[in-house]
């Protein structure tokens, strides 16, 4: 009978406490959404962010699951205030950098995500984030490596983007093709531009980049007739690229690659 009753007042406390607490947790939350949404009210109005709403957004930050309820605040936002918005609180991403560099892999993962999906930049002349991300490439865990890649190469700095390419040739995890493939379709500026620069330094890159690489400007159908003829012609690479390569004259036809497709065809 004893330990009946205590169960039963254990049951009866734990209930009260979830509830109070569920109440709590839900209480912040609204008091958070609300608060972020006067502040981007205010300055609809034409007025600059308060100092304290930036050191209270950093205390929350810190916390995931406030970062995910702060995403979707500002997917309600035009793109042109949450870019004004962001003008503002930039500040704050490089303090909470630092922060996230110290946590585990599934909230820097998260923070990567936030900073590619956002288009977060550093001013001139400071890289916090872009240090930042290219420290997450070192992460064991695919999803924060696959989230950093994304933000640098979302984030368009051609400079930044040869160089994470490089270093994933010393790089102890694997990328595959694939991931690689898919993150550089997220650059959205000058492809052709990128492409040129890439392919200055083509052989700097591991296969699994290189083949990227070409998948990439085959599916844009980029001006490299020239270029991947040169690589047939000298017969210089191995037959995963001659692959890509071919796959790319499918859809760009090229008087002076016939011959050498003919030729490959009668080897097959």
């Amino acid at each position: 009978m004893a330990l009946c009753a205590c169960m039963m007042i254990y049951n009866i406390a734990y209930t009260i406490y979830s509830r109070t607490t569920e109440k709590n947790i839900e209480k912040q939350k609204n008091g958070f959404i609300k608060k972020v949404r006067n502040q981007i009210s205010l300055l609809e109005s034409g007025i600059t962010l308060a100092a304290k709403h930036r050191k209270y957004l950093y205390s929350k930050l810190r916390w995931v699951h406030n970062l995910l309820i702060f995403e979707q605040i500002l997917d309600e936002q035009t793109k042109q205030i949450r870019n004004e918005y962001f003008k503002n609180i930039r500040y704050i991403f490089y303090k909470l950098a630092l922060y996230y560099q110290k946590t585990d892999s599934v909230k820097k993962a998260y923070f990567a995500y936030i900073i590619g999906k956002y288009k977060i930049e550093d001013e001139i002349g400071k890289n916090i984030l872009t240090n930042t991300l290219f420290m997450f490439l070192d992460e064991e865990t695919m999803y924060c490596r696959d989230n950093a890649l994304r933000a640098i190469i979302k984030l368009g700095n051609i400079k930044n983007i040869l160089e994470v390419l490089k270093r994933i040739k010393k790089s102890k995890y694997y990328f595959s093709v694939e991931m690689l493939y898919e993150n550089l379709l997220e650059y959205n500026k000058g492809k052709q531009i990128l492409a040129e620069k890439i392919w200055q330094e083509f052989d700097e890159f591991n296969e699994n980049t290189q083949i990227a690489i070409i998948k990439f400007i085959t599916n844009y159908k980029l001006n490299f007739s020239e270029e991947f003829y040169n690589l047939l012609e000298k017969n210089i690479v191995n037959n995963k690229i001659k692959v890509e390569i071919i796959k790319y004259f499918k859809d760009n036809i090229y008087d002076k690659v016939e011959k050498l497709l003919i030729d490959y065809a009668k080897l097959t």
